[in-house]
């Protein structure tokens, strides 16, 4: 079945979204088998969609480096442009000139990261987080989190420490001594708050230059604004597959916020990687999913069967680049942007 772009299906969609969502998020937070569909509409060839209009294609891909790493889960820039990665039961990291600096072995396997302005290191172990300073000493953990907690995102303040719990549907924050002081997101009766439809666990977040908490809603295809105590301001993003839509059953997967608030986004199923401003108007492309993906059938595969389906997860630095996460290769690729 050939998808041109859903358009004004985009609502209808996004309905289908929220009626599957208990069914999908039991089966998908357990690591989904086989093929899912979308409210029955079945599986979408993608082969139209996986270039981008090179006048679109903002960013050069500069460099790449390997992780060391048998599989790779999260990336984050830390002070002085160093890299940090997670994979298998690791975090490393990498000077900015590419050159390996701490290795840590972790608890078990990792999923988030975050890095604070003081090298303090955030690392989601599902359920907990473990906090170490910039040398890879264990300072505390935050535990107690719930029997569904999955931590997919975490940033943090000079005050505050924001988690993304995909298992809960909910925003998770605490001080930063890692007592839980508040948690929001759910649908409220006042429709206040519209709720997170969280299909897979994909659940995104980061605090914006401007001191606004952003979060990705997967399941409605768009980013949402908080206040940080968890009033919900507003909401950009279209359901499509055209290129300044988010396509699939939950994306993006995956943003980071550049310095002047503007968006780089990822998406998993049709692998590319977008820029938006801080309004959420679409500017252009970094990478496009046949740039991404050399095999242009699995990259089809991965988007009709959701566990194949993966994302690229992305974090920029202060100069504007971009670091994607390549979770095929084990890869950093380095973006900067054409006009540089």
């Amino acid at each position: 079945m050939m998808f041109a772009g859903l358009g004004g299906a985009g609502v209808a969609l996004v309905a289908a979204a929220e009626r599957l969502g208990d069914r999908l998020r039991g089966r998908s937070l357990r690591k989904s088998k086989g093929s899912e569909t979308l409210g029955g509409v079945g599986v979408y060839d993608l082969s139209a969609y996986q270039k981008a209009d090179p006048e679109l294609i903002l960013y050069k891909e500069e460099v790449k480096f390997p992780t060391g790493l048998n599989s790779v889960t999260a990336i984050a820039c830390g002070p002085d442009d160093e890299i940090y990665i997670t994979g298998d039961t690791l975090l490393k990291s990498f000077k900015a000139n590419m050159t390996p600096r701490l290795r840590k072995e972790l608890s078990g396997p990792p999923q988030a990261l975050t890095v604070g302005n003081d090298g303090t290191i955030y690392v989601s172990l599902k359920d907990r987080v473990a906090v170490f300073d910039s040398q890879g000493t264990s300072l505390f953990s935050i535990d107690n989190l719930g029997p569904k907690a999955w931590i997919t995102s975490l940033d943090v303040t000079e005050k505050d420490i924001f988690l993304a719990d995909a298992g809960n549907r909910d925003i998770i924050r605490c001080d930063k001594k890692g007592n839980v002081t508040a948690r929001f997101g759910n649908k409220d009766e006042s429709g206040e708050n519209p709720g997170f439809v969280v299909p897979s666990p994909y659940f995104e977040l980061a605090v914006s230059p401007s001191g606004f908490l952003k979060v990705a809603n997967p399941g409605k295809h768009r980013v949402e604004t908080y206040s940080l105590d968890g009033k919900f301001i507003s909401a950009w993003g279209t359901p499509s597959m055209k290129i300044d839509g988010f396509s699939g059953c939950c994306n993006p997967a995956n943003f980071a916020l550049l310095p002047d608030g503007s968006f780089v986004t990822s998406e998993k199923g049709l692998n590319r990687v977008k820029i938006y401003d801080a309004d959420g108007n679409f500017k252009g492309v970094v990478a496009a999913p046949d740039h991404l993906i050399k095999d242009p059938e699995f990259a089809i595969r991965s988007c009709n069967d959701c566990s194949v389906g993966f994302s690229m997860p992305v974090t920029v630095d202060p100069q504007g680049r971009v670091y994607i996460l390549d979770t095929l290769e084990k890869l950093v690729r380095v973006f900067t942007p054409l006009d540089t």
